[in-house]
């Protein structure tokens, strides 16, 4: 099993599903969601269910602006879940193994990163590509919408960051 192999959650606050990967795949995630829950600053652990991703190994997830929707990222791809019943809505299909995701602010869209170098902005009613960002010579491991929404941050293994007009 590969460490980005999608394992059981830890924790869950307020009974939203979370997602844990392999040993430090999400540890940033998981630091989050941990909190003291009881004296001496013991923690909490509780069942909670298992998504199994069904595009190949889990790279990336996050909730979108207004918590209804989580966007998990890897394979050649993204599934968007209903973040309350933890039912699958929507699986968006890439070209390229994507390692990265971000929901717009309006949580209309999602930005992809992929291992190829490219970003991609992506429907998500529709599941339907809008426009490919092409510029950086390698992967493209984090991406991000300015908080209006106008601009896209795409960071690469190249050593670049590139700021995008949408």
């Amino acid at each position: 099993m590969n460490a980005f192999s999608l394992r059981r959650p830890l924790w869950s606050r307020n009974r939203h599903s979370a997602l844990q990967a392999g040993p430090l795949a999400l540890l940033p995630l998981l630091l989050t969601l941990l909190l003291p829950a009881g004296p001496a600053g013991a923690v909490e652990v509780v069942d909670t269910p298992v998504w199994t991703i069904g595009l190949g190994s889990l790279e990336a997830a996050t909730y979108s602006p207004d918590g209804s929707s989580i966007a998990t990222a890897g394979g050649r791809g993204v599934v968007l879940w209903d973040a309350e019943t933890g039912e699958m809505v929507r699986i968006i299909e890439s070209p390229s193994l994507v390692v990265s995701v971000a929901f717009s602010p309006d949580g209309t869209h999602v930005l992809t990163g992929s291992w190829d170098g490219v970003a991609q902005l992506w429907d998500t009613t529709t599941g339907a590509a809008i426009r490919r960002f092409e510029g950086h010579t390698r992967g493209v491991h984090s991406v991000a919408f300015s908080w209006d929404g106008k601009r896209a941050l795409t960071g690469s293994w190249d050593g670049t960051t590139r700021l995008w007009e949408l």
